[in-house]
Formats: structure tokens, sequence, C-alpha cells
């Protein structure tokens, strides 16, 4: 009953829900030992925000301080729900990653009341969820860290997730919004979905420890991290969706299950070289036996857009270029991570990358 509520909620997108999870509420204080260290990075900056290339990217990063202005007036006037999904999708992830650090440039990205993740993404999600506050660490993340493996660069990541990054994430929790994140099934796992929103509201050094876990288990398909690990009911076990059997399904995203819509912005960001939902062939074959089966919460893009055609919702995605001057050497490569980062960056600090309509499907 208390999940039934819970997954309720999620599906309205509605922040003035929270007060009906109260048997999800934590402890009203966070932990101040939480078990997070701060990541050896160097004294000197790694980064600092790329000068514009083209006389276009000039007149752009002269427009968005004005907006950022703009948007501080604007949200203290409040706006619609906003939604943002992000796909699985290897060393990509770097492309979410550049996008939404040039999208919070803008003044334009809104703050979410629901952030979903498969994957590697989820290394993603917990900073996305936070807004401002986490462009610095997903900047330092694909551009400072001295990893040389996916497992280091976990490990790099969860450093990230400081006193007060956890701190922002339980009070948007207790708001309302929600941080949900999957991890993929394989033959040594069932597929999970995790309220990571909830784990860091706990407050206590063992939720925090198991948020850790859940992330790090986002790059090792043979982690376990069962349910059960939870004693907040924060995990739940879902069905493995066949659909992505079929090449070219492209990488998965989470939406929970039977999650509205709404009549808010769904923003959909693919880690992909291409958009495999475009492609007429692939519409055309495509027969999602499992996309409205109770318990399959990891499905293609394509659904989701569809989905959000039928509520006549405004839904935008993005997806990496095929002609893109970039190839990974290896199965982690930080030259390529550094490279797709500052590409989407400057993408995503100029307003492009997103679009609004499948060539197969009309627009909504």
């Amino acid at each position: 009953m208390r999940q039934a509520r819970l997954w309720a909620c999620v599906r309205s997108a509605a922040v003035a829900c929270a007060a009906a999870l109260s048997m999800w509420a934590a402890s009203p204080a966070m932990a101040q030992d939480a078990p997070f260290s701060a990541p050896a990075f160097g004294a000197a900056p790694c980064w600092e925000s790329a000068q514009p290339a083209t006389v276009e990217e000039s007149g752009h990063v002269l427009a968005n301080a004005e907006q950022r202005q703009v948007r501080r007036v604007s949200l203290a006037r409040g706006g619609k729900a906003a939604v943002l999904a992000l796909s699985a999708g290897e060393m990509r992830i770097a492309y979410a990653a550049g996008l939404l650090v040039g999208w919070g440039e803008t003044g334009l990205r809104p703050d979410f009341s629901v952030v979903t993740a498969a994957g590697k993404s989820a290394l993603l999600a917990p900073f996305a969820f936070v807004g401002d506050l986490g462009d610095k660490p997903i900047t330092m993340l694909m551009n400072c860290a001295d990893a040389s493996g996916w497992s280091q660069f976990a490990d790099e990541a969860v450093a990230l997730l400081d006193a007060d990054i956890l701190g922002a994430i339980a009070r948007r929790h207790r708001a309302g919004a929600r941080l949900l994140v999957a991890l993929p099934g394989s033959p040594a796992r069932q597929e999970t979905v995790w309220d990571i929103g909830a784990l860091a509201a706990a407050g206590d050094n063992a939720s925090h420890a198991l948020i850790a876990r859940i992330l790090k288990a986002s790059i090792d398909l043979e982690a376990l991290v069962p349910p059960e690990a939870s004693g907040h009911g924060a995990g739940r076990l879902v069905e493995r969706n066949r659909v992505f059997r079929e090449v070219g399904t492209g990488e998965a995203f989470l939406w929970p299950d039977g999650m509205a819509v709404g009549s808010g912005m769904v923003h959909l960001i693919h880690n992909g070289v291409l958009f495999p939902d475009e492609s007429d062939e692939f519409l055309t074959r495509f027969k999602p036996a499992d996309e409205d089966k109770p318990g399959v919460w990891l499905v293609p893009g394509l659904v989701l857009f569809k989905k959000g055609q039928a509520a006549h919702a405004q839904v935008r995605f993005a997806s990496v270029r095929p002609n893109l001057n970039l190839a990974a050497q290896r199965t982690f490569d930080p030259a390529y991570l550094k490279g797709l980062y500052l590409w989407a960056f400057r993408q995503g600090r100029m307003g492009k990358e997103w679009r609004t309509r499948l060539p197969s499907l009309s627009a909504p």
C-alpha cells in the first residue's frame, strides 16, 4: 500500500504530493557525517567555461547572462512541472553532461520535478536533480577526474556527492520532487529501480552508503543491490523489456509504470550516436509487446515520445549527432569524455540540439 501511494505520487509529477508520502518521510535532519569525501582533483582549476568558438556562440553567451537574470525572477513565480529522462549510454553520458551544463548557462533550464536515469546516467542524475548546484560537480567529473576506468570514475562521482548535494536532494524530495535511477538487468541480476531522494532524505549513514553502492552498481552489471537492502522501501524489482532484444531499439529510458506525462514539459536526452527510434524502418517493425505491460519500467525513447503525444504534452528530445569527429579509442577514454562534453556544452549554451518531432510521427 505504501509503495502504491509513492508511485502514484511519482506518476503525478506534482510537488504538492509530498504530504501524501508521509510514510516515506525521513528524519528531519541530515546526518553530518555522511560517508562521502571530497575527491582529490588537485588545487589548480581544471576547467574554465569555454570561450566562444564562433560569432554565433559569442552572441548566445552575451544573451545568456541577461536570460539568467530573467530566470531568477520567473522562478519566484513558479512554472509548469518539468521532467528530465536520461537514457543509458556508456561513455556517451558525457553528451548529457555537457548539454545539461550548457543549458544551465542559458538560464532556461527548469528545476525538474522528476529526474529519471538508466544505467551509467545514474552517475549524473543526482547533480541534474539539484539544478545550478550540480553543474560544477558534473563539470569536474567529466573534465577533472583522474580515472583510468569505470570503477574509478564511479568512485569519483560518488565522492562529489558531498553534504551540500545530499542535503539539497533531501530537501527537494521532501518538497515532492522525485529522483529515480534504474540498474539494468543482466544474467547476474534483475532490473531494479531506486528512489535516491528517499535515501538522501533518510539522513542516516546506512542510507547514504546505499546511494554510493547503487551508483557504483550502475557501471557494473555483476553488482547485486537487492531492494531489501533499503530499510525505507526505496527499491523495487521491475520486469525486463523484451523489445531491447531487437537491433536498433536504442538506449533505455526509465519511466515508472503508469507515470502520466501530464501537461508540463518532458525532456529526453538519448545518449546514443543515433536516436534509432527516428528511423522509418524501426517505426514500421516496432511492436512494443511490453509497452504497457505492468512492471516494465525501462522503455525505448519512442514509447515516451508517443505517450507525450497522446497526452498533448510538450516533449523535447536530444541525441548525439552521427557526424561528430569524435571516436573513443578504448572502453574508457577520458579524452573522448572531455571532447564530447565540450561539444555538447557548446551546443547547450547556444540552445541547440533540442527537437520536437520524429520524422515519421507528427509533432505534438
